[in-house]
This record gives C-alpha cells, structure tokens and sequence, in this order.
C-alpha cells in the first residue's frame, strides 16, 4: 500500500479514487497521523502530492522510498535517500514506479476458490466482473481473512474516504454479494452483529 500526502482534504479521496483506478492501493491520512501509518507494515512507499513537508520525510523509515509530484522541486536540495520527483500527479512514469514498487500487492487468492490476476477475478471458476472499488474490497478481505474487518477499515484503505458514511460500505458489500451470487451461485461476504464483514465461512 501507498500512504499518500496531501494538504488539500478535499482532493485527498479524489487521488486515492485515480490511482485505484490504475490498481494501486492508497491511504491518505490526516496529517497528524501520517508518519505513523506511513510506518507501518503494509505501507511499501509514501507519496507527496502538491506542497512538499521535507520534515515529514525525516520522520519516516528510512527504508520506505518517498515520491514526490507537483510543486516541490524547488526544494530539491533537501532530498536525500530513496526520493524520486515528478511534475505531476499523473504522470505515467510516477505511475509506473509505484505499480512497480507495489509488485504483487493487488494480486490475490483465496483457497483455490476466488483468485485475482491481471486486472481480473474469479470466483468459483467463473470471471467475476469487479469495479475497481469492489475489487480492492474483495482483496482487503482476502489479506485479511483471518479476522472480521470494520467499516472503518474498508472506508480508509477501499474506498478512499474514512470520513464517508458506513452505508456506503454496505452498499458496496450488497453489490460484491450480488454479483458473487449471479457468477458462482453464493453470497461472498458476510456481516457480523457489529457491523464488520469477513469472507463467508462456507470458504
């Protein structure tokens, strides 16, 4: 996963929805809690988008790579390490390194029963037409299918807004089970008494 940088709250779920989009999994955290998402486990890379922080960057893992798009490269002289800089957010060598440095991130498989490959999922043997949203729904609960999963968690690294409403987490469960029912005869997902979901047990 890609913690992303961005001072403008309103265009953070707006970069997170694009890279989804090219199959790059984002977290865009406030401020004051990106250093200690960024080191995580399962963060592989931070990006900068717009207003760069160079004390920000003194404070992450020194083995984490930092990307860095827009109006920054007059501060260049404060870069050291693993730093890399781009014009722009989209710039399809920025989007090809972090597809890169993601590797396998957005592969997944799940007991022979349910696997994603190139941009594709199945499901009990039949292909499994997935928006981009729903695909990194299915693979979050895939990674982590030994435990429930709240809303929460799907809103932040799924959705791209941990601010949005829960509901709109369950919608987007309905239509993954929907789908699932109509390609393999079976709902995927499952909902606890709490609200949080898992992959139905019957995997």
């Amino acid at each position: 996963m890609i913690c992303l940088y961005c001072e403008d709250i309103s265009k953070r779920s707006d970069y997170q929805h694009f890279y989804r989009d090219h199959g790059i999994l984002t977290d865009a955290p406030p401020t004051a809690d990106f250093i200690q998402r960024t080191n995580s486990d399962t963060v592989v890379a931070a990006l900068f988008i717009g207003d760069f922080d160079y004390f920000l960057t003194e404070q992450i893992r020194k083995d984490i790579p930092v990307f860095i798009a827009g109006s920054c490269t007059r501060k260049n002289d404060y870069l050291s390490g693993d730093c890399f800089v781009f014009p722009l957010y989209d710039d399809p060598a920025l989007i090809s390194s972090l597809t890169a440095i993601c590797g396998d991130e957005n592969e997944f498989s799940y007991r022979n029963l349910l696997f994603s490959h190139k941009g594709k999922t199945y499901y009990l043997g039949y292909e499994f037409d997935l928006t981009p949203t729903e695909r990194s729904v299915v693979g979050y609960l895939v990674k982590n299918s030994d435990r429930f999963v709240s809303a929460e968690e799907i809103l932040r690294y799924c959705i791209g807004d941990e601010y949005r409403r829960r509901g709109n987490v369950s919608q987007h469960i309905s239509q993954i089970n929907k789908k699932s029912v109509e390609s393999g005869g079976r709902p995927m997902i499952e909902t606890d008494l709490a609200g949080s979901y898992h992959l139905c047990k019957y995997f």
